[in-house]
């Protein structure tokens, strides 16, 4: 399986560019360091600028356009920020204060990619009017493009010889951020004290993703149905400790407090895994 997520090209405001509240509309889970991860981590891009990957938990949903203009908006510098399905095509939106705007799909062709994407796909875009839309957005963020590069991007016909995640990369340098350096987290959310939080959570995360799911086709669940205040309240701490492991206001150790001092979730009883017994398919968590 390859890479679901979003690449993100920023300029944050005074603080590394997971903790902008913004960023959630494309996920909290931000890539970190280590095997296969180096592509999405953190990077310092140059003049203030950051790139990183983030992907969505469960019981998140990606909105792309709307998280580019409110972090746009936000950081008041454009924002790129691409969607990348199974490493192997990507859907790009851009903005700047000015108004510049793109939505392009890559690989830009009218055949179907096989890839569902949310809020479906845009049209098949005008080659030369996508690449001016690239070279305007970069040039409104300070930077010298190449236009060859960027037109044999946007001219991408089948899947490129790399995963989309790179090619993404590969498309921001082009744009003109040449300049890379990683950015080291400051803790790892995967580790003590946090690592069970993923696990604990994971039955309200299922419940939040069901429910969202049922709206979005047209069913009507009552509240039993849903997620507990004290699970919503372990979901949010789960984003907010993602969004803190490569620095900020908050400490890892003002976490791990408020971890200390939540009410835990009751444990999850596994009484076998098949059939109407599975609780994680059914809800039984007694």
């Amino acid at each position: 399986m390859g890479y679901y997520g979003t690449m993100l090209l920023a300029r944050p405001v005074g603080r590394p560019l997971p903790t902008h509240p913004e960023v959630r509309a494309f996920g909290s889970r931000v890539g970190l360091h280590g095997l296969w991860q180096q592509v999405v981590s953190l990077h310092d891009v140059g003049d203030g600028w950051q790139r990183v990957g983030v992907t969505a938990f469960h019981s998140e949903r990606l909105r792309l356009a709307e998280g580019v203009a409110d972090l746009l908006a936000a950081t008041r510098a454009p924002v790129l920020a691409a969607y990348v399905a199974e490493s192997s095509c990507a859907l790009i939106e851009a903005g700047t204060p000015s108004g510049v705007a793109l939505s392009l799909h890559v690989p830009n062709r009218p055949e179907d990619c096989g890839l569902e994407h949310v809020g479906g796909r845009p049209p098949v875009a005008e080659q030369q009017a996508a690449v001016d839309t690239l070279l305007a957005w970069a040039v409104e963020a300070g930077r010298t493009p190449s236009a060859q590069g960027v037109a044999e991007f946007v001219g991408m016909r089948d899947m490129p010889s790399v995963p989309m995640e790179n090619a993404v990369v590969g498309l921001l340098t082009l744009l003109g951020f040449a300049a890379v350096a990683p950015i080291r987290p400051v803790f790892d959310p995967r580790e003590p004290p946090f690592d069970d939080l993923d696990l604990q959570a994971r039955l309200a995360d299922l419940k939040v993703s069901g429910r969202l799911d049922a709206e979005r086709k047209g069913y009507e669940l009552g509240p039993e149905y849903g997620p507990t205040p004290l699970e919503l309240a372990h979901l949010d701490l789960r984003c907010r400790v993602w969004a803190a492991a490569y620095g900020g206001e908050v400490t890892a150790a003002d976490l791990a407090a408020e971890l200390a001092g939540m009410e835990p979730l009751p444990p999850l009883r596994v009484k076998n895994w098949t059939g109407d017994q599975n609780p994680v398919l059914h809800g039984d968590q007694r």
